[in-house]
């Protein structure tokens, strides 16, 4: 089969971005039967479209992640 593509279902494509949780089932088994098609050894991943994005944004995490602060510990 050689090595996995990766494919990604982004959120835009997966859900209706205008409307909150609404997944769009029908679009999602159309693109995993075309899939399914190829022969390929796949990894599917996906985006959060309207699941996560609004959730994201109301907690403050939509603006990215935030660097980790390296330290070392005194030695006493």
């Amino acid at each position: 089969m050689g090595d996995p593509v990766v494919v990604k279902l982004g959120g835009s494509f997966i859900t209706q971005k205008d409307r909150l949780f609404t997944f769009r089932e029908k679009e999602v088994k159309e693109a995993v039967t075309a899939l399914k098609g190829t022969g390929l050894s796949l990894a599917i991943v996906h985006g959060g479209g309207s699941f996560g994005h609004p959730v994201a944004k109301r907690f403050g995490l939509s603006g990215g992640t935030t660097p980790i602060v390296s330290f070392r510990a005194s030695s006493a």
